[in-house]
């Protein structure tokens, strides 16, 4: 069965959003200030200098992102996206 433009439009849109609030949740997960003091500071990947470092963080919100996506379907609550994402964090093969 052949996917009319709209149907292909509609999954490109949902896998972009999937990305997109995984980019969100790691930025959360990994960038999260340690106290109240600096809790109005924002970390963007642009600021890391450091371009391993980056590219790593990068990459785990990529991963995170692209499972949010792929198993949309059995993520049943936000306790188990935070459990994906700290498995992403330690390295853990999913």
């Amino acid at each position: 069965m052949f996917l009319t433009f709209w149907d292909e439009y509609y999954e490109f849109f949902i896998i972009l959003l999937g990305i997109i609030i995984g980019m969100i949740i790691a930025y959360i997960i990994f960038f999260r200030p340690n106290n109240a003091r600096n809790a109005h500071k924002k970390i963007k990947n642009d600021t890391i200098e450091d371009e391993a470092l980056r590219a790593q963080c990068e990459a785990r919100g990529l991963d995170l992102g692209r499972q949010l996506v792929v198993n949309r379907s059995r993520m049943g609550d936000i306790a188990q996206v935070n459990d994906l994402a700290r498995q992403i964090a330690k390295g853990a093969s999913i």
